[in-house]
């Protein structure tokens, strides 16, 4: 739970707060002259543990060794606890590392550059931005997506019922080659509110590569997007693509008529789950017309993608 600073330090009276806060003299006096009782001077500020021990230095050698031994930077947790109340003059104290992540941004070997003579019915979606990740151009062996306009009208226990079958969906091996899967949804993928798009967790998607927040729901709510805020360490670590899509900004393109007209393979993987089929599609590469593809070509710097139908 959060507490104010004040508040925790009447419950700990014990504790020696000095490495990290100093009295604020000056308002200190300004109290007194208001006759301001039970005034609580200190500030936070962990000037004395920054200025007055090795702390700094101890953490520069920790995250060197970290990223030289991860061969990459490191995002890190970590837990400071001195052994005694007066032992910021002995420097007396313990680092605990708690986690520690690699943010390795990698850049696409085999960088192409997009064709801009793809016809509107062979372009499956194009956003302008924003996208968080690395750039890439690859095959997409999976589309599942959720069509905002349906998903936009079920209640919020049928929200969950659906983010749990994103989930199951996700994790399913019945493509023969489902190295690329992308996910397509209204609104925010990993919210806490299913209002607000998709209330998945991570370890549900984790096996996907690319992650589209459409901006869209119903004609009397646009959700906003997260920008991969819910899980972004997460989507670094395991390489996912994350991009936003705006629908009605001039130049960005989703294609429904393709997304929701194509073989959908929901029931044929959950029969039982026939009832979403008009919110949930699975579009799998392998049951495209032949020697037809889905490519995806997205450039981070230009903060631009493509998705189509790569028909050669």
């Amino acid at each position: 739970s959060s507490v104010s600073f004040k508040d925790l330090y009447s419950d700990c009276e014990n504790l020696s707060i000095k490495p990290y806060a100093q009295k604020d003299v000056q308002l200190q006096a300004k109290a007194r002259k208001m006759n301001i009782k039970n005034f609580f001077p200190w500030v936070l500020n962990f000037s004395e543990l920054l200025e007055e021990t090795d702390f700094v230095n101890d953490m520069k050698i920790m995250l060197k060794t970290l990223e030289k031994a991860y061969e990459s930077t490191v995002d890190i947790e970590f837990t400071l606890n001195f052994f005694n109340n007066e032992s910021v003059e002995k420097k007396d104290f313990m680092i605990n590392l708690v986690q520690c992540r690699p943010l390795d941004i990698r850049g696409s070997d085999n960088q192409d550059s997009i064709d801009e003579n793809i016809s509107p019915e062979n372009t499956i979606l194009k956003s302008s931005g924003p996208i968080i990740g690395q750039s890439r151009s690859d095959k997409i062996d999976r589309i599942i997506y959720v069509s905002p306009q349906s998903y936009g009208y079920l209640s919020e226990s049928e929200r969950y019922s659906v983010a749990r079958l994103i989930g199951r969906l996700a994790h399913e091996k019945t493509c023969k080659s489902c190295f690329n899967i992308m996910l397509m949804g209204p609104g925010r993928w990993g919210t806490s509110i299913a209002a607000l798009g998709v209330p998945v967790n991570f370890t549900e998607i984790s096996p996907v590569s690319v992650v589209c927040e459409i901006v869209a729901m119903r004609q009397d709510f646009v959700p906003d997007v997260s920008l991969g805020t819910h899980f972004f360490s997460d989507l670094i670590e395991f390489d996912i693509l994350y991009m936003a899509l705006y629908p009605d900004k001039q130049g960005n393109i989703l294609n429904t008529n393709f997304l929701e007209n194509s073989h959908n393979k929901l029931t044929q993987i959950m029969p039982d789950e026939d009832r979403w089929s008009k919110t949930v599609f699975v579009i799998d590469q392998e049951d495209l017309l032949k020697n037809s593809a889905i490519h995806l070509y997205a450039d981070v710097k230009k903060q631009t993608a493509m998705s189509y139908l790569d028909k050669n």
